[in-house]
């Protein structure tokens, strides 16, 4: 570990007079005897002033024993015994002393046990203490005697670069009854704000210890930690260095509770008249946990806390993919720290607008959940030889640029019109997307690149805000900092842009990496690319994406230092479609109830449609697809689809008895209808604009394409649903080593919960899994390309894994 990248730690520790055990005091006699109590004060203070300023001599040392060794205060009865435990911690100073069940006082119990614990085999470390005792003069004492001994340890400890600062800050902290006790919560937490504040960065970690003080003041500090996302730490006086980690719990899981009242509280902390607060507080009207946040009529600083975090909250229902952007910011924290900001604020708004919210979800949590799979497959990597540079997952870059894809992958699903750009619509004429739900989802892909173009490239600052920029300039997401360096991170940002487009574009099945790959033709993406596109530019998307690359970008990006290479850029393409493939959980559906709600809404829209066949009747019977090697009019695919799905019912779905039910003759018929609509949909337009649709002598051609292709698109969610109920996790994890000891690689394991339907089903699954994996590694037919693009990770899927061993 580099001096540069030491990692600081600001531990937040309050004290209390623990210490007087150790010193053998009489408590009793002190509170009678003034005059005992003087003298030993002053003697304290003698020694404290050598604390205060770290004199590490000889004699300072001895007199330190002496102070804990002095028995002189003590009843003559209790006189005589062996020198103390904090006597020998001194006296015999050395490190397997430390780690022994004595201690002078709790706060050095704990932040040594906590210390050795977790960063015992650092070579370098740097810790900032913060100590807030009482007044009380040992209370004092004892802060300045902490922040004595662990500087000493800095010095004669195992790690060769220890940088360590103390600061010892007396509060008025006194807990007598509610009120004072609310006094002293309030001056130790705006204390704590003004440090959190100080060091708001990522290479700072805050932790607080609650070891020390007053019980119900520990209560508070570990209380400030759980609401503020960083860890605390208490130790037991028996539990000798063993310390208790008190994990954050972020106030996002009190959300229901605190949007219950968020305004009030929001009203009375802005109030500007104080009487006018004070006289809303006394009339005992508000909920307990409002007024408790007030004192002395007056916002305590817990309120500015909980508001910020509710909004955080608020904003962040879902998580984000801690796994990734951890091991981003590990290996380049500006960027990691940039892209962790786009996710938690703008990013997680991207799906407004979706254009097909009948389907499985596509929204942040189906991002945050690719996240968990990809931390799992890295995870996974890691037990291995190789680790995960073989995929350039150690790298910046490519790392960030699968972050990147994972959430925006899907945006294309939000589309409104073709082209996606208004302006240039307005010129070609525009294609309503809404009207032909399947188009947007064969598409979605090209629709993605699309999106991410329009928010990325050639905007001016006039245009900015109205186009919502995807890539920010990196100032106005991180505010002004003289530690980043913006030029390099701006250029990494400028190769996202670039790449990401060509990455989500290729995170369809059919989209080959390279030529090794065989030649897949879906009809309805062909006739829906060719129509939205036109040939010639549809034919382009299908060139293998490793020759778009070379032809579009060429072989290297080198504006950084760093090194991007088409290869990487294949790679992250091939991971992509391997961990969107993974995201068959019964989670997509959200939950049972939104489930039910979703599928009833959809069967109501579906039938609300069926509703309005019989006016176009005649353009409905006059077209004929050829469903399956059978000739049949659209309106026939109508019937045989809503009379089969006139028996779905959301609860069939949610439960898995759709036996009766001929679902492949749904899937049979829609996969030829969707083909052939925009088929009659190109022979309609032409060589003319979208505009040309909707003249007077094709409009009702149009209405009725649009309403069979909605009724077909909606029934067809009800199977889509049905098929993520199956799965309750999908866990890749390491496979098991060959014969020779060679790495297993990755091991996709997929298992039903408790809504689980047949093996059939999830082998069906399995099968789709194994086939994006088999077409994302580069391979055909089974034989290897020169280049595997998932490393020469073997991905094993076990269909026989299928059922919840409980």
């Amino acid at each position: 570990m580099s001096s540069d990248k030491v990692r600081k730690i600001v531990m937040l520790c309050t004290v209390g007079t623990s210490v007087n055990g150790s010193l053998k005091k009489d408590l009793k006699v002190e509170r009678y005897d003034k005059e005992i109590r003087k003298e030993r004060v002053k003697k304290i203070k003698r020694t404290q002033d050598k604390l205060e300023r770290l004199d590490f001599s000889k004699e300072t040392l001895e007199e330190v024993v002496s102070l804990f060794s002095d028995q002189s205060y003590l009843p003559d009865k209790t006189r005589g015994s062996k020198s103390t435990a904090s006597a020998i911690f001194f006296k015999d100073f050395n490190l397997e002393s430390l780690l022994g069940n004595s201690f002078p006082s709790a706060e050095i119990q704990s932040t040594l046990g906590w210390l050795f614990s977790y960063y015992g085999n650092e070579e370098e470390i740097s810790l900032e203490m913060h100590f807030f005792p009482s007044r009380d003069e040992y209370s004092i004492f004892n802060a300045y005697l902490s922040s004595y001994i662990v500087k000493f340890i800095s010095e004669h400890g195992p790690w060769k670069h220890f940088v360590f600062d103390g600061f010892v800050e007396a509060l008025d902290i006194v807990v007598k009854d509610a009120d004072s006790l609310a006094r002293a919560v309030d001056s130790l937490f705006s204390e704590f704000d003004n440090i959190k504040n100080k060091n708001i960065t990522d290479h700072v970690q805050l932790i607080c210890n609650g070891t020390g003080g007053y019980k119900a003041i520990s209560s508070y500090v570990n209380l400030y930690g759980l609401i503020n996302g960083f860890p605390s730490i208490y130790v037991f006086e028996e539990n000798g260095a063993k310390t208790l980690d008190l994990m954050p719990l972020p106030i996002s899981c009190a959300i229901g509770a605190m949007d219950e009242e968020i305004s009030l509280l929001k009203g009375l902390r802005d109030l500007e008249n104080p009487e006018n607060r004070k006289g809303i507080l006394d009339n005992k009207t508000l909920p307990r946990w409002v007024s408790g946040l007030f004192v002395d009529g007056q916002p305590s600083s817990l309120v500015d806390s909980l508001i910020e975090q509710y909004e955080k909250g608020r904003n962040q229902v879902t998580g984000s993919g801690k796994e990734l952007l951890t091991r981003l910011k590990a290996i380049d924290s500006d960027l990691g720290t940039y892209l962790e900001r786009l996710i938690q604020t703008s990013w997680s708004e991207l799906w407004m607008g979706d254009q097909i919210p009948e389907t499985v979800e596509h929204s942040r949590r189906h991002s945050k959940r690719l996240m968990e799979i990809a931390g799992n497959f890295l995870r996974a990597l890691d037990q291995g030889t190789d680790g995960v540079s073989h995929i350039y997952m150690d790298k910046a870059i490519p790392l960030a640029l699968l972050i990147s894809a994972i959430y925006l992958h899907d945006i294309g699903h939000t589309a409104l019109v073709y082209p996606i750009d208004p302006d240039k619509a307005k010129d070609a004429g525009a294609f309503p997307l809404s009207l032909f739900p399947s188009a947007v989802r064969e598409v979605h892909h090209l629709l993605s690149a699309e999106m991410i173009r329009y928010r990325t490239e050639n905007i001016d600052e006039s245009e900015a805000s109205t186009r919502g920029l995807l890539f920010p300039k990196a100032y106005s997401v991180l505010g002004d900092s003289d530690n980043l360096d913006w030029k390099k991170l701006e250029s990494q940002i400028k190769i996202l842009r670039k790449l990401l487009p060509e990455v989500c574009a290729g995170h369809r099945n059919y989209v080959r990496l390279n030529e090794n790959v065989e030649f897949k033709e879906k009809k309805a993406v062909w006739q829906v690319g060719k129509f939205l596109m036109g040939e010639d530019r549809f034919e382009k998307t299908l060139l293998p994406l490793d020759k778009k690359l070379e032809k579009n970008y060429g072989p290297f990006f080198n504006e950084t230092g760093e090194t991007m290479t088409p290869d990487m850029t294949l790679t992250v393409t091939a991971l992509l479609r391997v961990i969107d493939g993974c995201d068959v959980q019964s989670d997509r559906v959200v939950g049972d109830d939104h489930l039910i709600q979703r599928l009833q809404r959809t069967a109501y829209e579906a039938k609300t449609l069926e509703a309005q066949l019989p006016m176009f009747e005649d353009v409905l019977k006059e077209y004929v697809v050829d469903a399956d090697g059978t000739p049949m009019s659209i309106r026939r695919c109508l019937e045989e689809i809503c009379s089969e799905a006139g028996k779905l019912t959301p609860e069939a779905a949610k439960d898995g008895t759709m036996d009766d039910i001929d679902t492949n003759k749904i899937k049979r018929i829609g996969s030829s209808l969707y083909p052939s609509i925009f088929k009659i949909l190109r022979s309609v337009k032409g060589e003319k604009s979208f505009n040309s649709l909707f003249e007077p002598d094709n409009v009702k051609v149009i209405q009725a394409l649009s309403l069979a292709n909605r009724i077909a698109f909606k029934w067809e969610q009800f199977l889509h649903f049905y098929k993520h109920r199956s799965v309750e996790v999908v866990l890749p994890v390491p496979a098991k080593k060959d014969g020779a000891g060679n790495d297993g690689g990755v091991k996709i394991s997929l298992l039903s919960g408790k809504n689980g339907h047949s093996k059939e089903e999830l082998r069906s699954i399995a099968k789709d899994i194994v086939e994006e994996v088999h077409r994302a590694r580069g391979t055909i037919d089974g034989i290897k390309s020169p280049r595997d693009y998932l490393g020469g990770i073997t991905v094993d899927t076990d269909p026989d894994v299928l059922e919840n061993e409980s």
